[in-house]
């Protein structure tokens, strides 16, 4: 049998946030019948772990309560069943309006924990990160603060598949009933085929659990923490990605997307359907989908085939933003197209987010602030805030930082904006000497 060196990497995780004077325990559901690659991953960790099967299930809520009351244990590990809000029963639902499964789990788990515990859960990342899950971060990180943020779903396919084919997780620990905060660690493994790199990703886990501050190869130190609501994603707070940002204050001052944007409401064609047409007419805008919004930054005017009727504040001006709202973001695929007077009228559909300036910023600041959103270090940013997510979200897009450019910044700017313009200018005029040539 193959060795799998990625659940032995997983083991090693849990088993240094047990380690303690005494014995801690992995509470984890039990293995459905059909569930032979969850049974594999179960056997795994009891070989050295002080596993508790429970039941699979909304019975494991309950159960999982009853044995951290019934044993008093400082430190425990969590594996909660994957089940989503739309399986929970409506009696689950009522008494949790907002949360899913493994949300419940986690705030009941860690109010039943003595003070000073330490409680380690495996959720999906997305609740570490979305804006939905900002409340509820906030809430519960306020109470019982990050200890450690560690992530393998993105190198290690064997853990993720082991665990649940659709989403990635994270393993993160909380000090529960903390009196006060504590410094944030942060853990992101490469992947791990082979014994040299399962040792490799071991050994500078043991050292990040030990050191009180800097980084390692596959980790860093946060040595105040985050504010509580704050998202845990581990590229947002490296110590190289924060450099790279703290140069950028050499072009200008950084100000909040939204301190320089308004964001412009778009058209759900779904639940606009009747103001929908299939050809123009006296009134109608031209619809603006997400796939229209080519990689050259210009909208593909050719195949637009849908027309709005009435849209009243969500029309489009010349000069707004319009970015594909959904894309491959964490492989820094920022596509957008600034719209011309010749596109209008024209409405952006719900697959579209589109920034308009603000009135404190002129025309030469904008030019700049375009060079800077197509530049490889805003899509660099995007990649890290994005957490691999593939939608452009406006609560994290308008938080992101750019910095407002210097006068002579946006000297230079304007003037290669004007270069550009005369080679182009030079560029149609000898395609068209050469097309007479023929």
């Amino acid at each position: 049998m193959m060795t799998n060196y990625a659940q032995l990497a997983f083991r090693h995780l849990l088993e240094k946030c047990l380690v303690d004077d005494e014995p801690g325990k992995v509470f984890l559901p039990a293995t459905p019948g059909d569930d032979s690659i969850w049974g594999e991953m179960a056997r795994t960790l009891a070989e050295t772990l002080n596993c508790v099967t429970l039941t699979d299930g909304e019975a494991f809520l309950d159960e999982l309560t009853s044995a951290i009351r019934d044993t008093g244990v400082s430190r425990c590990v969590v594996i909660p069943p994957w089940e989503s809000r739309q399986t929970m029963s409506d009696d689950l639902k009522k008494r949790y309006p907002r949360l899913d499964f493994p949300q419940i789990v986690w705030q009941r788990a860690a109010a039943v924990m003595p003070s000073d515990g330490q409680l380690s859960i495996c959720v999906p990342t997305n609740l570490l990160s979305s804006e939905s899950g900002r409340g509820f971060r906030t809430s519960l990180f306020d109470q019982h603060p990050p200890l450690l943020v560690a992530t393998l779903a993105d190198a290690c396919p064997q853990i993720n598949n082991r665990l649940h084919m659709a989403f990635r997780f994270g393993l993160v620990t909380v000090k529960t009933n903390a009196v006060q905060p504590e410094s944030l660690r942060f853990f992101k493994a490469t992947a791990v085929n082979d014994a040299d790199q399962l040792n490799s990703i071991k050994c500078d886990f043991d050292r990040i659990c030990r050191v009180q501050g800097g980084s390692t190869e596959f980790g860093y130190v946060v040595r105040d923490g985050l504010p509580p609501g704050s998202p845990l994603i581990h590229d947002l707070y490296s110590p190289s990605f924060l450099k790279e940002q703290k140069s950028l204050e050499v072009i200008g001052e950084m100000k909040r997307i939204d301190e320089l944007f308004d964001f412009v409401p778009s058209l759900h064609t779904t639940h606009a359907a009747r103001q929908l047409f299939e050809s123009n007419a006296e009134g109608r805008s031209v619809v603006i989908d997400g796939r229209n919004i080519r990689q050259d930054g210009t909208i593909d005017v050719d195949q637009i085939g849908r027309w709005a009727a009435d849209v009243g504040d969500r029309a489009l001006h010349a000069g707004d933003l319009c970015f594909r709202g959904i894309g491959h973001f964490g492989k820094g695929e920022v596509v957008f197209a600034q719209v011309l007077a010749c596109q209008l009228p024209a409405v952006a559909s719900q697959s579209v987010v589109v920034l308009r300036r603000s009135k404190s910023v002129d025309s030469s600041d904008m030019d700049v602030l375009v060079a800077m959103l197509r530049s490889q270090r805003f899509a660099e940013s995007i990649a890290a805030r994005s957490d691999g997510g593939l939608h452009l979200l406006r609560g994290w897009f308008g938080e992101m930082q750019i910095p407002v450019p210097e006068a002579g910044l946006k000297l230079a700017v304007s003037n290669l904006n004007d270069a550009i313009g005369h080679f182009e200018h030079w560029k149609q005029q000898a395609i068209r000497s050469r097309s007479v040539l023929f």
